[in-house]
């Protein structure tokens, strides 16, 4: 009798285990399209400004001025895109 107890107790201990190994699997991938989600909408966040900052920069060369500014605001676009996906990529390796 206490053979067939530890035998039914090894077989719930052994399929919690794998639940919870199917879980920790579940929230890795959830976590893995989470942070491509992320990097896809850090990417075309800065695909659309860095257009709009090209149709501003235009505009101003058509009046000669702002330049400077308008360059500077992209620097600062592309620095934060860089940090961020810089960011992720060190969250992932975790």
């Amino acid at each position: 009798m206490h053979r067939c107890q530890l035998t039914e107790q090894l077989l719930r201990t052994t399929q919690e285990h794998r639940g919870v190994e199917a879980e920790n699997q579940r929230q890795v991938e959830e976590v893995q399209i989470n942070q491509e989600i992320q990097m896809n909408r850090i990417i075309e966040k800065w695909r659309n400004e860095d257009a709009d900052a090209l149709d501003y920069k235009e505009q101003q060369n058509r009046d000669g001025n702002g330049d400077l500014n308008v360059d500077k605001n992209m620097q600062e676009n592309i620095l934060r895109v860089v940090s961020n996906i810089f960011h992720l990529l060190s969250v992932d390796e975790y």
